[in-house]
């Protein structure tokens, strides 16, 4: 049997009762391709404009100590590797294509799904590890010239707010968008079994 399957073109001789709104679908797929473009867009801008301003407050603070300079080189890394792997993702997106068949369609999402899994769980961890040693390494200059009261402060209040990030933000915003790929890959399955049949 072939698996290249033209949704579109079955899907105006079928009932409409008896496959689901492949037309609907189709158009949440446009839409979520479109949401995640934009954030990933919008990711790549902010990560670059970050990267702009830590190298400013870089040359611009006097910051002497090796640790500084060690702590600034790892959040720039973690930041490169972030619009690295953004950029990656975009790159992924199926394409817009009206005369795909659903085949190709599903293949797309099924990549896009596997990248976004690769991105969540390798990518984000070594993000959060090289973000978290560079930003303890980067404050121990600074906090040096601080009360011991108020350097403890500064240094629960960064790992507090890491910790906030990977323990609640993380797997929160993972689920989201794992959701709302399986839900379109779900449907798509459905209805290719549904014309196989």
């Amino acid at each position: 049997m072939n698996d290249n399957i033209d949704f579109k073109g079955l899907w105006q001789q079928q009932n409409n009762e008896a496959i689901p709104d492949a037309a609907g679908i189709f158009k949440k797929a446009a839409a979520l391709k479109t949401k995640t473009r934009n954030r990933y867009i919008f990711a790549v801008a902010i990560l670059a404009a970050t990267i702009a301003f830590i190298l400013f407050i870089w040359f611009t603070s006097g910051l002497q100590m090796l640790t500084s300079k060690i702590g600034t080189t790892l959040v720039i890394m973690a930041i490169v590797l972030a619009v690295f792997s953004s950029v990656q993702m975009l790159l992924v997106l199926p394409k817009n294509n009206l005369s795909m068949d659903n085949s190709s369609y599903l293949q797309q999402l099924l990549k896009l799904k596997r990248r976004q899994e690769f991105m969540q769980k390798t990518i984000l961890s070594v993000y959060f590890i090289l973000l978290t040693a560079g930003l303890l390494l980067y404050m121990v200059e600074p906090s040096s010239k601080m009360s011991m009261g108020s350097a403890i402060a500064a240094y629960s209040l960064t790992i507090g707010w890491i910790a906030f990030g990977w323990f609640y933000l993380r797997p929160k915003r993972i689920k989201k968008q794992q959701q709302e790929v399986n839900d379109i890959i779900n449907k798509l399955d459905t209805i290719n079994k549904q014309m196989q049949a």
